[in-house]
């Protein structure tokens, strides 16, 4: 269905008092209430922690020696000029997310290497949760999932579950220097999937505030050169589920 037909359809159904039934489909995130959201995203949350908890007591390595133990841009938070931007020699130098969250962990805990891993660790979490909601999104709107189904979001739950604890992630979650890998894929998902909440939004207003978590998003990614592949897989995106 094109753009056009489907704005006339909006229009039809806006005169007529009626809700579109697509409209209908994405809401409440694809029909999962919010309670069982809650319990999938403690689920990702007890996973996880149990796997990567060993990691906790690691130390540092490698570049993290110049990133964190040898960086003193990240001593004091304010002014935002000198945590956000590290000397050219630094590992996170041109990454300002990233040294302002290393700035963030050392005004809660000094070098205490825990805090570092842990902050590494709840980024995965929230990264797995985007990346489960982005799917149950598309997969409804698709009709992939059952409209019968009484816990339609199981698959997109294991699926998630088998990406977040897999071997591939070790480097990423362990090493606290990749917490630039852990953002950039935060900076992504985010910005999948506030595109497409931009198209769910029912209101002009909801979907210019979506509209500009997506590009905001996309800007504070960018100190990974990846991202730049981000706005050609929102467009992507739209063709394979919107046309």
């Amino acid at each position: 269905m094109s753009r056009t037909v489907r704005k006339k359809v909006r229009e039809e159904h806006r005169e007529d008092g009626i809700q579109p039934p697509y409209r209908k489909t994405g809401e409440a995130c694809g029909r999962i209430s919010m309670a069982m959201m809650m319990v999938r995203w403690s689920l990702f949350a007890v996973v996880i922690l149990g796997v990567y908890s060993n990691t906790l007591s690691g130390p540092f390595l490698f570049d993290d020696e110049l990133a964190i133990e040898k960086n003193s841009s990240i001593r004091t938070l304010w002014p935002l000029s000198g945590s956000l931007w590290a000397e050219q020699d630094t590992p996170t130098a041109g990454r300002p997310v990233v040294n302002f969250s290393f700035a963030l962990n050392y005004a809660l805990g000094q070098e205490n290497v825990a805090g570092y891993h842990l902050a590494n660790i709840v980024l995965h979490v929230v990264n797995a949760f985007l990346l489960f909601w982005l799917i149950v999104r598309s997969l409804n709107r698709s009709g992939s999932l059952p409209r019968k189904s009484i816990l339609p979001g199981n698959l997109p739950m294991l699926a998630v579950l088998m990406w977040a604890v897999h071997p591939l992630h070790t480097e990423t979650v362990n090493y606290i220097t990749q917490r630039t890998e852990l953002l950039m894929a935060f900076f992504f998902l985010l910005s999948m999937l506030s595109s497409r909440l931009a198209w769910d939004a029912l209101d002009s207003r909801s979907r210019i505030v979506w509209q500009c978590i997506c590009v905001a998003s996309c800007a504070l990614g960018m100190a990974r050169e990846v991202m730049v592949v981000v706005p050609v897989m929102v467009i992507l995106y739209d063709v394979a589920i919107f046309r």
